[in-house]
């Protein structure tokens, strides 16, 4: 079939293949040493934020930003949709279900697995109190009442512990 082709023709052609390789293989090249060098980057989370470090941030972006601020201290959200109550500085406001407090951090965890272990999001955190170290048990958080008060009563009735709801940064 070339022979058929006058010279012009064969240098036409010539010229397509050669465009056609300048542009597809410096990807094929590329992909081979991407291959040969092993991964590069990870696709694995960062660690998790704190819930105050997470609420924080995510009100100091917006998120759960307000036009319609209700008094600090109400007990309903701050405009029906369930993204919590800004406090006086801005700072969104969770409410959380507040167990108890325990001098063992051992009971503390034994409460918090046996609660996680039912699907409660529960956690315990450490503090001083007239110099000693207890452990607060909570559960949540719920950025509305409505669904923090379903909640207390839920973790009651599962944990036999009487629950106080609270407002949390």
């Amino acid at each position: 079939m070339l022979s058929k082709l006058n010279t012009s023709q064969k240098l036409l052609i010539l010229v397509v293949i050669v465009s056609l390789g300048a542009i597809f293989l410096p990807t094929v090249i590329q992909k081979e040493d991407k291959v040969r060098k092993g991964v590069s980057g990870s696709n694995i989370p960062p660690i998790p934020e704190t819930i105050a470090t997470l609420t924080e941030r995510l009100s100091k972006e917006g998120v759960f930003s307000s036009p319609n601020r209700r008094q600090v201290g109400s007990a309903e959200d701050s405009d029906g949709t369930g993204r919590g109550i800004p406090d006086i500085d801005g700072a969104t406001l969770v409410w959380m279900v507040h167990l108890g407090e325990f001098p063992k951090e051992a009971a503390a965890t034994e409460m918090r697995d046996k609660l996680r272990r039912m699907n409660f999001p529960t956690f315990h955190e450490s503090y001083e109190k007239d110099g000693k170290k207890l452990w607060r048990l909570r559960v949540g958080p719920e950025m509305s009442v409505k669904r923090a008060e379903a909640l207390k009563v839920r973790v009651e009735k599962a944990s036999g512990l009487t629950g106080k709801l609270i407002r949390h940064r």
